[in-house]
This record gives structure tokens, C-alpha cells and sequence, in this order.
């Protein structure tokens, strides 16, 4: 924190730099809350008390309660480094100008902070280039497609665009993209080229699959792609399954739907591949599939006459 701004160190610690921490526990900030906003946001400390309190101000006239300016202000401290009067409150009211409601606003500042701290000006040139696109004001999607839009310079809007052309999107497919999914844009152009080689080296499915999907691009390559798709390929092997499903239907299976169709009736053939592969992702969002593991193996067991799954979640 010294190091981005050493001037703190001329601060008056009883005149400047406590009054400051007295405001932010007032919004319920927790000694190590204040720690962690304080290391991250070394700026907010450069700024003055009156500016501090103001933007506290601010914001709950947006959110309505001090609760809620405490949980913003804890995800994102650049709502107390920021000038507020010339970024957010021009941003929110042009687009709500733009038949975003308020409440959609609000609701994503939470999630995308940054973005309704960016400069007014580059929010109404996205804005310019959404409508340009197609995408029709008043519709939910309209705020995430000015927002993806607004994180990427002229150039990397290029090499994207590019990217799906590499990926034989014709310019309309470009479009439609935009147009239904617009966070698809945020998928980095390296990932869109191994999910396609991913992909096609099952030799089911063609890239027109991920072209008429191509939320799919959205999914993990490692903990989504190859797991399900090295699973299908040991049943086809051992003549467990005859026919794939459909690339759709496929990326639009829950895991547990998936775990409880091709993986628990053939727990010895591949339980251990499917197991490995969520532990070496270890996320809570994995950890609760494997949770589900133990349930439906057992009642697949009983079903097929098959012993006891030997699968157990990860600790």
C-alpha cells in the first residue's frame, strides 16, 4: 500500500487517517474487512473525508440502505475512489435512458462493478455499437452486451471477431451470437480453438454443432468437455452405448442427469475416470456433483443388481 502511495505516510494519523476508518465501520466494515478494502484501495485513504461520506451518500440514495452500501463497498472499494458525480450517476441515468431498468442496474453492480465506474463516454459508445449490432434496447440482454462490449479496445473487438471467423461463423452467425449471448464475446479466442479441437476429435460432432450452440464455448474444456466426452468414449468402446446424444442435448445436460445416465450404471467402467476428474478441479461446484455420487450410485446399484459404487467425494 506504501509502495502505490507513499505520501499516506505524511497523513496525520488522529486528523486524517482515523476519521476515515471511523466512516467505513459505520457501514458495518469488520477490522479485517477494512483491512483487505484498504490494501487494495490504498486510494481511498488520498481522498477527503467530505468526498468519502459523500460517495457513501450517494450510493444509498442508489441501493437504498446503509447494508447494501456496505456490501457494495465491500466487493468493490472503487466506489469510494472513484468520483462518483462524474462516472456512476451519469452512467446509470444514460442507461436507463436506454430502457435498462434500475433495478437491473443496481442488481449488477454487485457482479460487474467496474463497469458503472467507466468513463461516461466509452458506456455511450458501446451503447452506439450494441444498437449498431442489433441488439434491441428495453430486452434483459441489451445491458451485458454494452458491457462486454465496453471491456474491449477497437482492436481486441477485431481479433475476436476475427476469432469466430476463424471458426467458420459466417457474419450473420457473428450477429446471432451477439445478438442471443452476448457474454460468449468474453470467451478468449484460445479457448474458442481448443474447445473446437476438443470437439471435433470425437469425430461425432462437426463445428456446425458449436455454431448452432455456441453458449457451449461458455463451458469448462477441462472440467466439463473432457470429462463427459472421455466418458462416452469408454462406453462406446466396451459396446455400453451405441449412439452419442446430440451436441445439444449434451450441453444442455445437468451433471447430475449426465452422472445418473452414463456414468453410475457403468461405475466399474468409468467411475474412475469420472471421479479423477472432478478431483482435480476441487471446486465447490464440482465437490456438490460428486456429492450427488454416492445416492444415485447406490440406487443404480440396486436397479442392475450391480456391487456397491466405490466412488467418494473428495474431501
Amino acid at each position: 500500500m506504501v509502495k502505490c502511495r507513499p505520501g499516506i505516510l505524511l497523513s496525520n494519523l488522529e486528523t486524517n487517517i482515523k476519521p476515515k476508518f471511523e466512516i467505513l465501520q459505520s457501514i458495518r466494515c469488520s477490522e479485517s474487512e477494512l483491512s483487505e478494502l484498504i490494501a487494495n484501495n490504498p486510494t481511498i485513504l488520498t481522498r477527503g473525508k467530505s468526498s468519502i461520506v459523500h460517495s457513501l451518500s450517494v450510493l444509498k440514495g442508489l441501493v437504498g440502505s446503509g447494508d447494501e452500501v456496505g456490501n457494495l463497498v465491500r466487493i468493490s472499494g472503487w466506489f469510494l475512489s472513484t468520483n462518483l458525480v462524474k462516472t456512476m450517476v451519469p452512467n446509470v441515468e444514460f442507461l436507463v435512458g436506454c430502457g435498462i431498468p434500475l433495478e437491473q442496474i443496481v442488481r449488477f453492480m454487485y457482479t460487474y462493478p467496474r463497469f458503472i465506474l467507466k468513463d461516461p463516454e466509452m458506456i455511450r459508445r458501446s451503447v452506439e455499437k450494441a444498437d449498431k449490432m442489433g441488439v434491441r434496447r428495453g430486452l434483459k440482454i441489451f445491458f451485458h452486451a454494452v458491457r462486454v462490449v465496453s471491456s474491449m479496445s477497437n482492436k481486441t473487438w477485431e481479433k475476436k471477431l476475427q476469432a469466430f471467423r476463424d471458426l467458420r461463423f459466417s457474419e450473420e452467425d457473428i450477429l446471432r451470437v451477439f445478438r442471443q449471448a452476448p457474454p460468449v464475446f468474453s470467451i478468449s479466442p484460445m479457448k474458442m480453438k481448443r474447445i473446437e479441437k476438443v470437439v471435433l476429435a470425437t469425430g461425432k460432432y462437426d463445428i456446425s454443432c458449436i455454431i448452432n450452440s455456441p453458449t457451449a464455448l461458455c463451458r469448462s474444456i477441462e472440467n466439463w468437455y473432457k470429462r463427459r466426452l472421455q466418458v462416452l468414449q469408454i462406453l462406446e468402446t466396451k459396446n455400453l452405448i451405441t449412439d452419442w446424444p446430440s451436441f445439444t442435448t449434451l450441453r444442455r445436460m445437468p451433471e447430475r442427469e449426465f452422472f445418473r445416465k452414463f456414468v453410475a450404471p457403468y461405475i466399474d467402467e468409468v467411475g474412475l475416470v469420472y471421479e479423477k476428474t472432478v478431483a482435480v478441479e476441487g471446486k465447490k461446484r464440482e465437490a456438490k456433483c460428486v456429492s450427488i455420487t454416492q445416492t444415485e450410485v447406490a440406487k443404480s446399484s440396486v436397479v442392475k443388481g450391480m456391487p456397491k459404487a466405490r466412488v467418494s467425494a473428495s474431501p
